[in-house]
């Protein structure tokens, strides 16, 4: 059993190398550069969109987990049913990968007809 991560001298590194890139822009910036001052405002928009796309996704999920066994219903995602499950990744079925966007439709229609082969 490891104690501690395993990190590479490349992987620090790399690391170090983009952190520098970032904070020069971020200082020139800081000292009133216009474009340096777009995109850091650009970069910080990104990131706390995803952060906050995160974290409603993360209450939701929460929220799902919790209420499910209290309501004594099975997680449904979408039109799949996951029974038993306490992750809405789960039980996910993945189909194969078509090759058109018309084929797409078309195993769709051939699973909603009921023939059985949907699951």
């Amino acid at each position: 059993m490891k104690l501690l991560p395993q990190y590479s001298i490349r992987l620090m590194l790399g690391i170090t190398a983009a952190l520098s890139g970032v904070f020069s822009v971020v200082g020139l910036a800081w000292r009133g550069q216009g474009w340096a001052i777009g995109i850091s405002l650009g970069v910080g928009a990104v990131a706390v969109a995803l952060v906050t796309y995160a974290a409603f996704f993360f209450i939701l999920w929460v929220f799902s987990v919790v209420t499910a066994p209290l309501l004594n219903r099975p997680l449904r995602v979408g039109r799949t049913t996951l029974a038993g499950t306490s992750s809405p990744f789960a039980g996910a079925v993945l189909r194969p990968a078509t090759e058109s966007a018309v084929e797409a439709v078309v195993v769709d229609e051939w699973d909603r007809a009921g023939d059985g082969m949907s699951n």
